[in-house]
C-alpha cells in the first residue's frame, strides 16, 4: 500500500519544503521538531520571568506607597496626641482660674455651720415573747413559714438536697427536676425566659 502523501508544506523552524507524512506535522524532521520546542520554552520562560519582573515592581510600588501612608499616619497621630495634650493642660489651668475666682467671690458667711451631733433614738422595746420559734434554726419570729408543726420537713437552707439519679436542680427557681436533654438547665419555659430577661438587664 503506497505511503499517503499531505502535500507539501513549509518548515516552521528552518523554512525548508517537506513531503508531510501527517496531517499534523509541522517540521521537516524531529531534529526541526526538537529544536522547535525548545525555542518554545525559551519563549515562554521569559515571558514568564518578564511577567514575574511586573508583578515584582508592582509590589515595590504599593510596598513604598504603604510606607509613606504609614510616615503620614504616624506623624498626623503625634500631632494630635500632642494637640490634646495641651488642650487638656489648658482646660485644667482654666478650671483651677475658675475655682480661684469662685472662692475669693463666696462670703465668709456662706460657709455651712458644723452640723450639731445628735443623741441617737433609744431603741423600741419589742415583746416577742408570743413569737414562734424554730429550735432547728434558732430563729424566733412573729410567722415561721413551718413553725412546729408535724408537716414540717425542716428548712431548706441548712437540709442537704438530695437529688434522684437523673434530676437536676433549675437555675431559676431552684426546684427539683428530671430533664428531657442532657443540656437542660430550667425546668420550664417561663423560668428560661426569666433567666433570659435578668442576664439581658444586667
Amino acid at each position: 500500500m503506497p505511503e499517503q502523501q499531505y502535500g507539501k508544506r513549509t518548515c516552521l523552524q528552518c523554512g525548508h519544503e517537506f513531503e508531510a507524512s501527517y496531517p499534523a506535522q509541522l517540521t521537516c524532521s524531529e531534529k526541526c521538531a526538537l529544536e522547535r520546542r525548545r525555542e518554545q520554552g525559551r519563549q515562554s520562560d521569559a515571558l514568564s520571568r518578564a511577567r514575574n519582573k511586573n508583578l515584582l515592581t508592582s509590589l515595590d510600588e504599593a510596598w513604598a506607597e504603604l510606607e509613606w501612608l504609614n510616615c503620614r499616619y504616624e506623624a498626623r497621630r503625634g500631632e494630635t496626641g500632642a494637640l490634646m495634650m495641651a488642650m487638656c493642660a489648658a482646660h485644667a489651668l482654666e478650671m483651677k482660674k475658675l475655682k480661684a475666682e469662685l472662692d475669693a467671690l463666696r462670703p465668709a458667711s456662706a460657709e455651712p455651720a458644723p452640723a450639731e451631733e445628735k443623741a441617737p433614738a433609744s431603741a423600741a422595746v419589742i415583746d416577742t415573747s408570743d413569737w414562734d420559734f424554730c429550735k432547728r434554726m434558732n430563729l424566733r419570729a412573729r410567722h415561721l413559714p413551718c413553725g412546729e408543726r408535724e408537716e414540717c420537713q425542716g428548712c431548706e437552707r441548712i437540709r442537704p438536697l438530695v437529688l434522684e439519679p437523673g434530676d437536676k436542680v433549675c437555675a431559676k427557681c431552684k426546684q427539683v427536676f428530671t430533664p428531657k436533654a442532657p443540656a437542660q438547665k430550667y425546668c420550664s419555659k417561663s423560668c428560661q425566659v426569666e433567666a433570659a430577661r435578668v442576664k439581658c438587664k444586667k
